[in-house]
């Protein structure tokens, strides 16, 4: 891999501010609800109160004689019009993603995602009619007048229970829910160390479910031109290019007569990298009435019907030697996909990474993915990295607690060391780079470590329970292998680069240009970045599992050597000299031949006034497409400190700090903001955030912020965080990723913090989230446990 010398570097690793934000702080931002069309129509969606139901018949009579109502669309138009189901395509497929197969190695059966269905609903809030009308208001009234004839099902939203005997089947196809069941790793050699060991850890954890909860709610706005016979969406997702391509094969068009727009996401964290039935539904809509569709979810839809994350239990055991050396592990992971498979990356991603940052010589791992009647889940920030995170970080951390050893010394002595990458782990994953004790070492120190027992003390005095937690994570960064950039100087002294990546708040507009501005020598405030239009962005493989600023920042430099390389053939046509005369240093073409230099921007106007060959008639432009598979592997430390009033359980954090190894940090400022906002939303999961599903009636129990919790300015503290840059070898820049490494450890750093609090009552361990209620009812159970006893 040939690396970028970076000495001169303007821009990148300068902490420059967003060029987006002015645009958005004045209210100019271009989301998808920002957009409407003459002549349009509104869609609403008639959702199923069931968590599983058959649809024996719908009758939209009363709602076709409403006012303004112009369709009542239902599954069983989806079937005469030929519509298809969305192909979600969920295995993760690049040549280093672990290989998930079907029980017994059998093709995986993900279950036909249709626009609506026709058969049954298979969760509550599943859409299984759409009515159009002329005002939203019309659209939602006449929703509530469709009756739907439902013969109530069993169900089951638990995946421990979905495996059991007797369990509701989802899908007829698969009678025991069961759609994933692959072992990784050395049975036999895992079996013989366990047999050895000194000392064993087992636990039961659960990470429960949880929801995005994106600032805005997903919307979609379709049109169909008669004329050409095509479709234009705009909708807010995390890669315009894909959601094309899936789309025209639900439409069963070519993907030429698609055109997807997406500009600004106001959040996404996963929830909206895939396709949505809204999505197909309001082009298709659109087709059916002759005129524009547009809809938009109300809060309660969102909670009730975007993508989900998390929700993955698991049995983990650990072998350790007498000196507390780990020598073996097995884990077994369930995954609740919910009622179809979405995507698989949660699970495929957490399984490489089971071990952690520790050199665990063997292991075991048994991955499965089920079928419940639940809205699906998909990646979510960090994707299947913070539950398999949680879980090693837990079991080290009882591990430590119940066999005598220093929480900090046993994780020093298992340590993945420097020398040993690039490391291959115990399921066949390989570490790229990263100095884990180091970063350690350094949260330790901005964290006043040794500082905690005194804080302790003073915590005690004031009748408050004093908790400190430390977590180590590695994480893997993949994501789809394919990526285009197009870099175009123009004459006019402008710079424009198209890009398939697709921004929900990352700052991409400005950590990209500073890419294009330090590679092209041309100044940062010259550069325009595109995104978001499928007529302009022919390939691109969207923003997901930390890639963007990996991939864009690689097919840059790719596309920008190749630039420097035109732009020397152009100016020795223009000075008439031999191009290998031509040298390009300091942001000048120059020659010894001749006197006369040129900048990018002068050699670009002398492009335009000269008479070029045909390979070089665009002028001073290129356009590159890369393929590249191998993962990046950030890495980094968090440690939290809180303190709980025992008497309510009421928890305040009062300490977090953080050293995140990103590789090269192209912005810092930026980087910094995006850790800042991954704790809080790691810490919103692991005290507040739940999306729980009613075991009696199988009804979610969040709908509004009433009954979700979120993190909030008033509830955190100011963070502590430190950037480690150990240079990738993958990759010419060697940028890593540093958008999820802040959620990574977030929930296990916080639970361990939480669980050393309240060693003194025994607890061994507290289920996610940590509320003020289950903190308190902990407390109480435990002293009602040393009253029994006694």
């Amino acid at each position: 891999m040939t690396k970028i010398e970076t000495s001169e570097f303007l821009s990148i690793g300068k902490p420059m501010r967003r060029n987006e934000d002015a645009r958005l702080l004045r209210g100019q931002g271009r989301f998808t609800d920002d957009f409407s069309v003459p002549g349009q129509t509104y869609g609403a969606m008639v959702r199923s109160p069931h968590p599983h139901a058959r649809i024996l018949g719908i009758d939209s009579r009363a709602a076709l004689a409403m006012p303004g109502v112009l369709a009542v669309l239902t599954g069983a138009d989806v079937l005469a019009d030929g519509l298809k189901p969305i192909p979600h395509d969920p295995i993760p497929k690049t040549k280093y993603d672990m290989k998930l197969a079907g029980p017994g190695g059998t093709p995986i059966f993900i279950g036909p995602h249709m626009l609506l269905p026709a058969d049954k609903a298979r969760h509550v809030g599943e859409a299984v009619a759409m009515v159009v009308a002329e005002t939203e208001a019309q659209a939602l009234d006449a929703a509530e007048a469709v009756e739907v004839d439902y013969e109530v099902l069993p169900w089951v939203s638990d995946q421990r229970l979905a495996i059991g005997p007797g369990a509701p089947a989802v899908w007829d196809d698969v009678p025991d829910n069961v759609l994933v069941d692959t072992t990784f790793g050395d049975v036999a050699g895992t079996d013989r160390a366990f047999a050895a060991a000194a000392h064993t850890i087992k636990m039961d954890i659960y990470i429960p479910r949880v929801t995005g909860v994106t600032i805005e709610p997903r919307a979609a706005l379709g049109q169909y031109d008669a004329e050409t016979g095509r479709y234009t969406l705009n909708c807010g997702g995390g890669g315009a290019v894909r959601q094309k391509h899936e789309l025209s094969g639900v439409l069963g068009v070519e993907p030429e007569k698609v055109r997807v727009l997406t500009f600004d996401v106001g959040g996404n964290f996963g929830t909206k990298n895939r396709v949505y039935v809204e999505y197909g539904l309001v082009m298709w809509a659109a087709k059916k009435v002759g005129r524009p569709v547009k809809h938009t979810c109300s809060r309660s839809e969102v909670f009730l019907t975007d993508y989900q994350g998390r929700d993955l239990a698991v049995t983990v055991e650990l072998a350790l030697a007498e000196d507390g050396k780990f020598l073996a592990m097995r884990s077994d992971n369930i995954s609740n996909v919910g009622a179809r498979c979405v995507s698989l990356s949660p699970l495929g991603k957490g399984s490489g990474l089971i071990t952690g940052s520790y050199d665990i010589p063997v292991a075991t791992l048994r991955a499965r993915a089920v079928f419940t009647n639940t809205m699906p889940t998909q990646a979510y920030r960090s994707s299947g990295r913070p539950e398999v995170n949680f879980v090693i970080e837990r079991v080290i951390d009882t591990a430590a607690r119940e066999l005598g050893f220093d929480k900090i010394e046993l994780r020093r002595k298992n340590f993945v060391k420097p020398e040993q990458m690039p490391y291959t782990n115990a399921v066949g994953a390989t570490y790229d780079s990263g100095t884990y004790e180091a970063n350690m070492d350094w949260a330790l120190d901005i964290s006043d470590w040794k500082g905690a027992e005194a804080r302790r003390a003073d915590a005690q005095k004031r009748g408050k329970l004093y908790g400190v937690g430390l977590a180590n994570y590695v994480e893997s960064s993949i994501g789809s292998p394919r990526e285009r950039a197009e870099i175009t100087i123009h004459p006019e002294g402008k710079v424009s680069c198209v890009i398939g990546t697709q921004p929900s708040g990352q700052g991409h507009e400005t950590s990209f240009a500073q890419v294009v501005a330090d590679l092209c020598a041309v100044p940062v405030e010259t550069v325009t970045i595109i995104l978001g239009d499928t007529d302009i962005v022919k390939v691109g493989g969207g923003s997901h599992s930390g890639r963007s600023m990996r991939h864009a920042g690689t097919v840059i430099s790719k596309a920008a050597t190749q630039l420097i390389e035109k732009g020397k053939r152009i100016a020795a046509l223009v000075l008439d000299i031999p191009v290998a005369q031509i040298d390009f240093a300091d942001g000048r073409f120059t020659s010894e031949a001749t006197n006369r230099t040129f900048s990018m921007f002068e050699l670009a106007r002398e492009a335009a006034r000269a008479s070029l060959p045909d390979d070089l008639a665009d002028g001073l432009a290129i356009g590159l497409t890369n393929e590249m598979h191998e993962p990046v592997f950030p890495n980094g430390t968090a440690i939290c400190e809180v303190e709980i009033d025992p008497l309510t359980g009421w928890i305040d954090i009062k300490r977090y700090a953080t050293v995140d190894d990103v590789g090269r940090c192209i912005n810092p400022l930026i980087v910094h903001g995006q850790t800042h906002g991954g704790i809080a939303q790691g810490v919103g999961q692991a005290m507040w955030e739940l999306f729980e599903i009613d075991a009696q009636s199988g009804q979610p129990l969040a709908g509004s912020f009433m009954d979700y919790g979120m993190p909030r300015f008033d509830n955190l503290p100011a963070f502590r965080t430190e950037i480690a840059e150990v240079l990738s070898p993958t990759n010419p820049l060697g940028i890593k990723a540093g958008g999820e490494g802040g959620t990574t450890p977030a929930l296990s750093v916080i639970v361990n913090a939480v669980v050393d609090a309240l060693k003194d009552y025994g607890v061994r361990d507290i289920r996610m989230p940590t509320t003020p209620y289950r903190i308190w009812q902990t407390i109480q159970d435990a002293q009602a446990g040393t009253r029994n006893a006694a």
